[in-house]
Order: C-alpha cells, then sequence, then structure tokens
C-alpha cells in the first residue's frame, strides 16, 4: 500500500511544505500549550470542561436518506462493479464515468450502498476529460490531492445525504464522476465488494449552492501499546450555516468528537460524537449550525495503539486518519485545510 507523503504532496499546489509543527501525541501527560495559533494543528489534551451546552443535532450512523419532495428531480446512478477481495487484501481503486446529465444541475440527494469489505467510498466531481470505466489501482485520497472535490464520503453500509430544501451541490452538464473504493478483507475467506451510488438532481433556478469542508491532521504519533490522541482547530468560514458534518478514523480511533470552540484549547460545545470507527455517524443540524465570532470547529481524535508498531498518520488501515468534512452553504468553494495549509477549490 502507498503511503501519503507527509505533507500530502499537495497537488492543488496550496503552499510549499515545510517542517511540521505538530507536537505528537503521547499516552502520557500533554504538552503545555499556551495560545497556540488557530491556523495550526496541536495533540494538546483539550480542557475536561462539560460543553456548556446539549447539541441538538441528529445523528445517523445507518442512514438512507429520503428522496427531495421540495422540487421536482431527476434520478442518475454510477457503479463500482463487484470485485473479489482475498482474504488480508487491502486495496485503493477508482474508475472515473459520466454522469449523462445533459445540462448543468445541482444535486439534492446522495444515496451510496457498499458491502461488508469496503471501508469507506468517495464520490468525486472530477476534471477528467476522457472516462476511464476500467477499475484501476489508486492512491487514497488520490481526487483531494489531485484538486477533485469530493461530493460524499460514505463510511456505512447504507449512508446518504438530503439537503436542505433549496439547497444543492453544484455540477456540470454531462459530469465526470469519479469514485474511489478503500477495500479491506479483515477475514479468513474471500469477499465480494462494490459499490452503488444514486443521484437526485435538480434545475439550478432559484437554488442556493452547497459544498463541503474537509479538514484534518497528519500529526499523528502514538507509542506501542499505549492511548494517544490528534486534535485540530480552524476557525469557521465567514457567514456559513452547516448542516452535516462527521469524522473519519482508522481501526484504532477509539473515540472522536467535534466541538464548536474558539481555540485548541479551552471549553467547548460537543456537536458530534463517533465512537465507531467503522460506521461514524453523519451528525445533521435542522436549523443548521452556525458561529459566532471566533468560533470555528475542533476535532478531537483519540487512538488505542494495540499494535507492536508506532501509530502514525496514513493511508492503509493499519496506520490512522484524523479528519472531519461537513457540509455547509452558500458556497465559497470546496475548502480543504491539512495541518493549517488550506485552499478552497472552485469548481
Amino acid at each position: 500500500m502507498v503511503n501519503l507523503p507527509r505533507c500530502f504532496a499537495l497537488a492543488i499546489a496550496l503552499v510549499a511544505c515545510g517542517p511540521s509543527t505538530t507536537t505528537p501525541s503521547t499516552p502520557d501527560a500533554a504538552p503545555d500549550v499556551a495560545a497556540p495559533d488557530v491556523s495550526a494543528p496541536d495533540v494538546a489534551t483539550p480542557d475536561a470542561a462539560t460543553p456548556d451546552a446539549a447539541p441538538s443535532p441528529t445523528d445517523v450512523a445507518g442512514d438512507v436518506a429520503p428522496p427531495p419532495t421540495d422540487v421536482a428531480t431527476v434520478r442518475r446512478e454510477v457503479t463500482i462493479p463487484d470485485r473479489m477481495i482475498a482474504p488480508g487484501e487491502e486495496i485503493t481503486m477508482c474508475r472515473e464515468i459520466r454522469l449523462g446529465n445533459a445540462h448543468a444541475m445541482l444535486i439534492r440527494r446522495i444515496h451510496v450502498s457498499i458491502p461488508t469489505g469496503s471501508h469507506h467510498v468517495i464520490v468525486y466531481r472530477s476534471r477528467a476529460t476522457a472516462e476511464q470505466p476500467e477499475l484501476r489501482r489508486c492512491m487514497g485520497l488520490g481526487g483531494i490531492l489531485e484538486g477533485t472535490a469530493p461530493m460524499f464520503i460514505a463510511q456505512q453500509h447504507e449512508s446518504g445525504i438530503d439537503f436542505p430544501p433549496g439547497v444543492g451541490l453544484d455540477i456540470a452538464a454531462d459530469q465526470m464522476i469519479r469514485l474511489e473504493e478503500h477495500f479491506v478483507n479483515t477475514g479468513a475467506a474471500p469477499i465480494m465488494a462494490g459499490a452503488r451510488v444514486t443521484f437526485d438532481l435538480a434545475p439550478r433556478a432559484g437554488l442556493t449552492v452547497a459544498d463541503m469542508m474537509f479538514w484534518g491532521t497528519q500529526g499523528i504519533n502514538v507509542a506501542p501499546r499505549s492511548m494517544g490522541r490528534a486534535q485540530y482547530f480552524r476557525p469557521a468560514l465567514p457567514a456559513v450555516n452547516v448542516f452535516g458534518l462527521t469524522s473519519h478514523t482508522h481501526q484504532y480511533g477509539v473515540r472522536s468528537t467535534i466541538e464548536v470552540a474558539t481555540a485548541l484549547t479551552g471549553a467547548g460545545r460537543e456537536v458530534h460524537r463517533s465512537e465507531s470507527w467503522e460506521e461514524p455517524p453523519l451528525t445533521r443540524f435542522d436549523p443548521p449550525l452556525t458561529f459566532g465570532e471566533g468560533e470555528g470547529l475542533r476535532l478531537v481524535c483519540n487512538y488505542n495503539n494495540t499494535s507492536d508498531q508506532t501509530l502514525r498518520f496514513g493511508e492503509s488501515f493499519f496506520q490512522e486518519m484524523c479528519f472531519l468534512w461537513a457540509y455547509y452553504y452558500p458556497s465559497q468553494g470546496f475548502h480543504v485545510c491539512f495541518d493549517g495549509i488550506c485552499r478552497a477549490l472552485q469548481l
């Protein structure tokens, strides 16, 4: 399995990547951090204060989003063909195919079905100009690294996102779709795995365009047979409404939380919690989540490294990640941040 480079080799040309300022997570006492730079990652232990208010989201672990009813829609479907996954095999595969929509439209709903044997499926708006329908090996998160914006990241067998009334995700006429699936077979017998993605589309007229934020840190460093954590804070984009978010780790992740906060440490208001690395909930907000002056999102990923190797960031099932992604409107582009290096992609 190809490991992602330390600075993600960002083909989206964020900036030249210098030495990391991330402090490793350790099972011991957290480092003393004073007035951290809000654009930089850290792994200091967060303040243990109880959240100042109970969150009011809806967590949907095995979610199947219903079709929208506020406007007329048309349906399109794309698939990753079933593939035999051998015992112990781990591989990421991609294909690029046209959606077949005659006009530029907005996506009102996405639904993804994936079987056992898939860690996740990422659905992208591709920049490709020619189809590549045959499955091929590819780098995990490779679409993001190439400047392609994801539309949905499925982490459950049945999952989906339905956009709020009057809101949708922009796509071009005859949109090219990139499908990326991370296959893992941890069992003793071969399995068949693939994916099916369904889109409900509506005309653009009168609708508000939504997009995604994809934020996280590579600052993961947990000693063998130890507990540890990684965390990240970023101020919110100005004047946005967040209507759904989730977190992402691999098999050593035991708990991930997202808080509305004003800094890397200190008091915060928890709005998302996952204690299942396999099926983290998609947390929705109705009314949408908004932010006061100086507020942003703080992500904390907790790990139990039961292996005999130091746990670090990487693409593999046997390495770790710490990401959040959130759906928001009105669009300011697909906003991607890794360890304080940020870029908004306008597609």
